[in-house]
This record gives structure tokens, sequence and C-alpha cells, in this order.
């Protein structure tokens, strides 16, 4: 998928007439396909909710660390892929190794809960009796 806004120099919210208007200095691959996409309010739509979902994607990749040749090697989304430092840096809430530790260990804690509890290892150790004895009474009986 192309980055039709950054090849046109558009922000998102550009309306029909500015796209109308960069499409005319458009390189001619970029053109046809822009304006088949972006003139088009159905299929804008669906452009654009794909356009923020590979956008926010390429950011994430980016602060993960996660390289563009190994993770996202697919050439059709090369447009999205973000370097650290170019274009404005959005500041939320810090995220570091003691944060994503403390994730896993909220899930592996909450996550499990049934493995943990002493009864069920309980009820588990008198079912696997039954069946022992149920297995001695049988081969005994014969």
């Amino acid at each position: 998928m192309k980055d039709f806004y950054s090849a046109l120099n558009l922000s998102p919210q550009a309306d029909e007439e500015a796209i109308r208007a960069s499409l005319t200095t458009a390189p001619a691959d970029v053109q046809s396909d822009a304006r088949l996409i972006l003139l088009d309010p159905r299929r804008r739509a669906v452009y654009d909710r794909n356009h923020r979902l590979l956008t926010t994607i390429g950011e994430l990749r980016s602060h993960l660390g996660l390289s563009y040749t190994r993770f996202w090697a697919r050439q059709e989304y090369k447009d999205f892929w973000k370097e650290l430092g170019t274009g404005p840096v959005k500041r939320g809430k810090r995220v570091d190794a003691a944060l994503i530790a403390g994730a896993f260990r909220a899930v592996g804690r909450h996550g499990r809960k049934h493995v943990t509890h002493r009864r069920n290892w309980i009820v588990a150790a008198i079912l696997v009796s039954i069946a022992l004895l149920v297995v001695v009474a049988f081969h005994l009986a014969r």
C-alpha cells in the first residue's frame, strides 16, 4: 500500500480541492492510483482507516526498535516505516523493561489462577488415586 498523502505532500485531513491541486503535479504512477482512491468517498474512507492503522504500526515498531528489513519485509509497506526522530514526537506514558515485565507477571498471576489453587491439586490427586485403585481392583479380579 502506498502512502498517497506523503507522495502528494498532503495531510490526511486534506479536502478534495487540495487533492485535485496536488494531483496535477504528482508523478503519473501515483496520480492515477491516488485519483481512483482519494477522490471516491467510500474508497477514501477505507484507505484512511488502513492508513491510520499502518502509520500507527510503523510508529510502534520504530519505538520498539524493530528493524525494517527483518520484521517488516514486505515492500508494499515501506512507506509506513518511520525512523525515530522524523516527524513530530508524541509524548505518552514511558514504557520501560520493568513495566513490560510487570505486565507479564500480572498475566501469569491472574491468567492461570486455576493452576495455582491448592484444592485443584488435591482434587486431581484424589481422582488419580481412584483411577489407580480401579485399575488394581480390575487386575486382581481377574
